[in-house]
């Protein structure tokens, strides 16, 4: 929206399809082998994959051709956002999802002193900064989707305020719920630099 490219909308619009064309390949396989035969479902389904299609403005070989989306790292590279922000963003909050050494570390095992581990039952709540980080960016998305899609200037300002006014009470929320992080920490007060 940022950039108002038609290329990144074909890309954004084809990135989605190709999965959709991927599984409507897969459909006229079956119905090849079939002979011909195309059950309920499955025409439902190429209907609803060929109508998404017709709307986008694009043939399959465009869909098929157009160079893939951005990736989430070098979007956020393209807006700006620090190194940390694509790490805090994508990875950190993936943990719990891929099931990583670091997920089962905070929220499964538990060390038992002699060098093996205890299954504990623990029931993952979310962390406060990972919310807050998806609350403000979902409040900058619809910032940018204000300014691209509203015309009435007054309604678009007036709108613009309310997610100003909630990005900011996220701000508040999230500065008392770190408090103290970004202090220094007195551990390393007397001692020498690392390295």
């Amino acid at each position: 929206m940022e950039k108002n490219d038609p290329e990144l909308f074909e890309r954004y619009m084809a990135d989605g399809l190709r999965s959709d064309l991927r599984l409507q390949d897969q459909i006229r396989a079956r119905i090849a082998e079939r002979g011909g035969r195309v059950l309920v479902v499955e025409d439902r389904m190429l209907k609803s994959i060929s109508h998404c299609l017709s709307l986008t403005g694009m043939s399959e070989a465009d869909v098929r051709s157009a160079k893939k989306m951005y990736d989430f790292n070098a979007i956020c590279r393209d807006l700006q956002l620090s190194p940390e922000a694509y790490i805090s963003i994508q990875h950190l909050g993936s943990h719990a999802i891929h099931g990583t050494w670091t997920d089962l570390l905070f929220n499964y095992l538990e060390p038992d002193g002699a060098g093996a581990f205890n299954i504990r039952d623990n029931v993952v709540r979310p962390e406060a900064t990972h919310l807050i980080v998806v609350a403000l960016e979902v409040i900058s998305t619809l910032q940018e989707y204000l300014e691209f899609s509203v015309a009435d200037e007054d309604a678009r300002r007036e709108l613009l305020n309310v997610c100003s006014r909630a990005q900011e009470k996220t701000l508040t929320i999230f500065r008392a719920s770190v408090s103290g992080d970004y202090e220094e920490s007195k551990a390393r007060n007397s001692e020498e630099p690392p390295g």
